[in-house]
């Protein structure tokens, strides 16, 4: 792979990706935390949690070795959080 198009996928990867990725984790983690005594903890600690989540993720795409290795870390923790999202809008959607 050339070091252009490296760079272009270190800049996606870190850019709009990261984003997008840290919304689907911060949005699963509202799932599985729980309620809490005045009922909005699950809501809170995730909104709180967005810019540590954000700032790993970018971090990470910006000073990982292999850009590909970070998109596949990426790609599988933004998938197994999709998933947990759609497992529980399927569960509520059927209740």
């Amino acid at each position: 792979m050339t070091e252009i198009s490296q760079r272009w996928l270190r800049i996606v990867l870190a850019g709009p990706w990261t984003l997008l990725a840290s919304f689907v984790v911060m949005a699963s983690l509202a799932t599985w935390l729980p309620a809490g005594t005045a009922q909005v903890d699950n809501l809170i600690v995730p909104l709180v949690a967005y810019p540590l989540i954000w700032g790993v993720m970018f971090f990470h795409a910006i000073l990982a070795r292999d850009v590909i290795k970070a998109w596949v870390i990426s790609a599988i923790i933004t998938l197994l959080c999709a998933g947990l999202l759609v497992q529980h809008f399927m569960a509520v959607g059927s209740v």
